[in-house]
């Protein structure tokens, strides 16, 4: 479809659909930055290097002063976390797939790598991890519904398929049991539904705060 010969509405959804793959696309770059240049011990200079590389990356301009400044720096960290999220959400993923039983640890790792954080066994950077961790399972689950219920439309098997494909995406995500597994005991399933369900629907709020 041209973009030209688009109804406003349709530009609308458009837009909307255009500005989340590109803001994923420059997230992942970012976090690709800050895991290339985790050698470097100064925080400052990392962190001085990813931000231009945002920049550059961004269509949206920055006025040079203070404010401007504040502002990119602002964005710099939403859409660093973002592509955190994504990262440590791909390694549990790989992680699990391929069989390993180490797959916190390389998530761990990522996600340090992708925050410019230290890694600790510390109570605090634990915490900070699995709070993150389950942060970026509920994200790829929606990213995934989305989607998939595009590609459905109104028919509602594929539906219900798109629904579970969801919860198997969140599962992986999470490096715990496979959902195929889960499903087989009602009251795991039961469990992992509630949790899966307070984590989508969080993340489909941030997601619909950030549209509009």
């Amino acid at each position: 479809t041209n973009y030209n010969t688009m109804s406003s509405k349709e530009k609308a959804a458009f837009d909307i659909k255009f500005e989340r793959i590109t803001k994923e696309a420059r997230a992942k770059e970012l976090a690709e930055a800050m895991r290339a240049n985790k050698d470097i011990t100064d925080k400052a200079v990392r962190e001085a290097a990813a931000l231009e590389i945002f920049k550059k990356s961004n269509t949206k301009t920055y006025t040079n002063d203070t404010a401007g400044e504040k502002e990119a720096k602002m964005d710099f960290e939403k859409a660093k976390r973002e592509g955190a999220k994504a990262g440590v959400a791909d390694t549990m993923k790989d992680c699990m797939t391929a069989g390993k039983t180490n797959c916190d640890d390389e998530a761990e790792t990522a996600f340090a790598d992708s925050m410019g954080l230290e890694k600790t066994n510390g109570v605090e950077f634990k915490a900070k991890f699995q709070r993150f961790k389950k942060d970026a399972a509920a994200s790829a689950a929606v990213k995934t519904t989305s989607a998939c219920v595009e590609k459905a439309g109104a028919d509602v098997s594929k539906l219900t398929e798109c629904a579970t494909l969801a919860k198997k995406e969140a599962a992986k995500a999470l490096g715990g049991e496979d959902y195929e597994e889960i499903a087989k005991d009602k009251n795991k399933k039961a469990a992992f539904d509630a949790k899966y369900e307070r984590m989508a629907k969080e993340a489909r709020a941030k997601e619909l705060a950030e549209a509009m």
